[in-house]
């Protein structure tokens, strides 16, 4: 008998190799982000650098999440990638890895949720405020104020946007491998094929057919009646 792959598994590996590549380049884009400087200009003034400085010192393991982020999607990547490439070859454990795969990604994505959100994000917006503060120490006349919370709202705005843009999206992504993990842990993927495939299912079907007793109705009977015996 040979082992074959179920339609429902091999649509499964084809969505968990397309989903599985995104964190990773989203993650891509985002260590790019970290490592390059900021360009926040406030009032005619380049603040970037000092922005930086600051976010650095509220946030030092920023650099650190970011690439550790971007190593643990990577890996979670590659183990799905083994797992669907084992059930394209009807390998029962190619469930596995995608399993592991998915519920490590679910992992190393909550973990990069709880940064950026609640650590990350406060860090940004404390020193926007540090660093906005002697400008508008200087700035006295009302419409100048007013000019200069527009913009120092308009960052704050890009920033949370940015950040919980991604954070957000990446919930989807968990509940997706969470869903994916439980029907791959617990769900029977694969089945029995007969040597010669689908010619000898179908074989076996046309002599399985032959072995049942034909039925005849009374109302479509087609043969002759019985001859009667002449009385002797």
């Amino acid at each position: 008998m040979k082992r074959s792959t179920s339609g429902f598994f091999i649509v499964l590996a084809v969505f968990n190799l397309v989903t599985a590549i995104i964190p990773p380049v989203v993650a891509v884009f985002g260590v790019i982000t970290m490592m390059s400087d900021s360009n926040i200009v406030i009032n005619g003034r380049q603040v970037g650098p000092e922005f930086d400085k600051l976010v650095q010192q509220e946030a030092p393991m920023a650099k650190v999440e970011a690439f550790a982020a971007l190593s643990g999607n990577a890996f979670c990547c590659l183990l799905i990638l083994a797992g669907s490439v084992g059930l394209f070859m009807s390998q029962s454990w190619g469930r596995w890895p995608c399993v592991a795969g998915g519920l490590f990604m679910i992992l190393f994505l909550l973990v990069h949720f709880v940064y950026q959100v609640f650590i990350y994000r406060a860090a940004q917006m404390t020193v926007v405020d540090r660093v906005v503060a002697p400008i508008e120490a200087v700035v006295l006349d009302p419409a100048g104020r007013n000019a200069l919370t527009v913009v120092v709202g308009t960052i704050k705005t890009g920033m949370t946007v940015y950040t919980l843009g991604w954070s957000s999206t990446s919930s989807l992504f968990m509940l997706y491998f969470f869903v994916i993990s439980l029907c791959m842990a617990f769900m029977d993927g694969f089945y029995e094929e007969p040597e010669g495939g689908a010619a000898s299912r179908d074989a076996d079907d046309e002599r399985d057919r032959k072995k049942k007793p034909k039925k005849y109705d009374d109302d479509d009977d087609d043969r002759p009646p019985p001859k009667k015996r002449p009385r002797r």
